[in-house]
């Protein structure tokens, strides 16, 4: 099975290597020297990719990506800000740059990028961040207002659901937690987390 795989891999490779002009298919390969612990083959494929493509959103992540693996976030940083120069209202990059600034302990300067990044995200996610970064600034009732956006938007997503009751809770709003729990059933009634709130009532 092993050999098997091992072949499968190979024809992968030499099948992205047909298209090593492009930055999609230098960014595969990027992808198995991670996993084969080449970083310093992978830091080349993927600045390759960049000078073919600056545009090309996924050599830029996984970039950055590799620098955090490998303790060298200033470089990283350097790679987001350039990508944000080329798509500036990119919700992937306000969000990782947002992140990164997190771990960099400037909060303030986070929030105006989780704010874009929520602004311009058409995945929930990115408005379920933001609205847990307000809420731990305290601002409850603006942390409730994105999550409703959230909720709204046509992608289910759970982690949304569970963070409005929690936020309603929390401000003893039973009756919003309650009307969100009822939502939230109409959309996942499998979900074992509404079981438990609905039994526990």
């Amino acid at each position: 099975t092993l050999d098997r795989s091992s072949a499968a891999s190979d024809v992968y490779k030499r099948q992205q290597q047909i298209n090593a002009d492009r930055a999609p298919a230098l960014v595969n390969l990027a992808g198995f020297a991670i996993r084969e612990r080449r970083a310093q083959d992978a830091e080349a494929l993927l600045l390759t990719a960049l000078k073919l493509e600056p545009y090309y959103i996924p050599a830029s992540m996984n970039l950055v990506d590799l620098y955090r693996m490998t303790n060298r976030e200033a470089e990283g940083e350097k790679i987001i800000l350039s990508a944000l120069k080329n798509v500036p209202d990119n919700a992937e990059l306000n969000l990782a740059y947002a992140l990164w600034l997190v771990r960099e302990k400037q909060m303030d300067k986070a929030m105006q990028y989780l704010k874009q990044a929520a602004a311009s995200g058409t995945d929930p996610h990115f408005k379920y961040v933001y609205a847990v970064a307000l809420n731990q600034q305290g601002k409850t009732s603006d942390a409730l207002e994105m999550l409703n956006q959230a909720a709204a938007m046509p992608t289910y997503n759970r982690d949304v659901q569970l963070a409005r009751i929690e936020i309603a809770m929390q401000i003893n709003r039973k009756d919003l937690a309650e009307k969100y729990l009822m939502e939230w059933n109409a959309l996942d009634p499998e979900d074992p987390a509404i079981q438990q709130m609905t039994g526990s009532k």
